[in-house]
């Protein structure tokens, strides 16, 4: 007798951002840690035109970015230190990206034609870069704190 396999597995090991699995009108992909994804390295945001985004933590640390853009500048931006195992959505129409630390490992969940041309990303200037990255560390110092006192 053929042994027949009823489940699939998927699983990225390596660097950066792959799809798992595409079906119907949607997609699963997994953002391992990448150098370029790192506090300090996030050089821009993304904003997606017709569909959330969800993202989960596996494992590792990661901080979800949103942002307010207006006049062409980022004013403000919204920052949550990802707890693993829950559910993070990025509504439409949000500007985001995420930073990871190295062991970082992600989940996402999204349009499957949200990055061929649903979406728009825009490059930081070189002050919107500084007050991002010094969020980030804020961020990251404050959860990071919060561990140890615990």
């Amino acid at each position: 007798m053929k042994d027949i396999k009823l489940m699939q597995e998927y699983r990225h090991k390596g660097e950066g951002f792959s799809p798992l699995y595409i079906s119907g009108e949607w997609q699963v992909a997994q953002i391992n840690y990448i150098q370029n994804q790192e506090i300090g390295n996030i050089k821009s945001l993304d904003i997606h035109f017709k569909t959330d985004e969800l993202f989960v933590l596996l494992k590792g640390s990661a901080i979800l970015i949103a942002a307010e853009r207006k006049d062409n500048n980022f004013v403000s931006y919204e920052m949550t230190f990802m707890k693993e195992g829950i559910v993070y959505n990025i509504p439409k129409m949000v500007w985001h990206n995420i930073a990871l630390l190295e062991d970082a490992e992600v989940l996402i969940f999204e349009d499957k034609n949200s990055h061929l041309g649903e979406y728009e990303i825009v490059n930081l200037s070189m002050d919107e870069h500084i007050k991002l990255t010094q969020k980030l560390k804020k961020t990251l110092f404050d959860n990071t704190q919060v561990g140890i006192t615990k």
